[in-house]
């Protein structure tokens, strides 16, 4: 690897740690000069010497540079770079703080939010992290879940790599019923049987890549294809609709039992 890709490299991993681009640069041209003087690390760091000053203050706040003087100059140089763990350490107890402020806020402020009666019924969602919020919101009805969906190689690489995340909402689902459409080839992901009536309807017949899923007066309906794409519909007449459309599907559905193998992962 040559020496200027791994500065360019090094750069990149100084801002996914926090710094901005100016700080990182800065710091990795102190670690490469040694004790300089503002100019030197301007000129370094190819950063206008009026404006470098403030960059030096947050990295002598963040504890990664220091000053001194030598004889009538005033040098800088950067800290070693373990201070690099602290740093991280402290970032990670700010945000430990700041996710134990949420839990104690989130009650009221959902309070305040389930007292609008304006609250938008259709909402539009993208990606993979928006889908995992929605299937977070779906787990965490207390109603029973419906649920129909296409086991095919898209569901089971979102569902291999949401390993954790996804076995940790079966443990919070309340149950219901489980319609899948299975591709040949394809191991439905595990849920429990145990609170899930499943049956399973013909792929090949019906073929698609997506998920309907209806749990109180909530309907959610995503495509699987890229990019993910999905609606989510709070409506008490909109859901009855299509829980009236799973009820003529899975009354025509075969009964589905695991297959040899079938089990939650180890």
């Amino acid at each position: 690897m040559g020496y200027d890709r791994m500065i360019d490299e090094l750069k990149v991993n100084l801002m996914e740690l926090g710094l901005g681009q100016k700080e990182a640069d800065v710091y990795l041209a102190m670690l490469q000069l040694g004790p300089s003087s503002v100019q030197e690390i301007a000129d370094a760091s190819a950063i206008n010497r009026s404006t470098i000053y403030p960059v030096i203050d947050e990295l002598q706040h963040r504890g990664l540079a220091s000053t001194f003087e030598k004889g009538k100059k005033v040098l800088f140089a950067a800290e070693n770079p373990q201070r690099l763990v602290s740093l991280v350490v402290h970032e990670f107890s700010h945000i430990e703080a700041k996710r134990n402020q949420l839990e104690i806020s989130l009650p009221k402020l959902l309070a305040v939010f389930n007292t609008r009666n304006d609250k938008p019924r259709v909402r539009f969602f993208e990606g993979e992290e928006a889908l995992e919020a929605v299937r977070d919101e779906v787990h965490e009805s207390r109603d029973a879940i419906w649920e129909v969906y296409a086991v095919n190689e898209r569901l089971i690489h979102i569902a291999n790599t949401k390993g954790k995340e996804r076995i940790e909402r079966n443990r919070r689902a309340i149950g219901g019923r489980a319609l899948m459409a299975i591709k040949p080839g394809c191991m439905p992901p595990y849920f429990d049987i145990g609170r899930h009536e499943a049956r399973v309807m013909n792929y090949e017949q019906y073929p698609f890549s997506g998920d309907i899923a209806m749990t109180g007066n909530h309907l959610y309906v995503v495509s699987m294809e890229d990019p993910i794409m999905g609606i989510v519909v709070e409506s008490k007449e909109m859901t009855s609709v299509f829980r009236a459309l799973f009820e003529a599907a899975w009354s025509c559905a075969a009964a589905w039992m695991p297959p040899p193998g079938w089990g939650p992962p180890k």
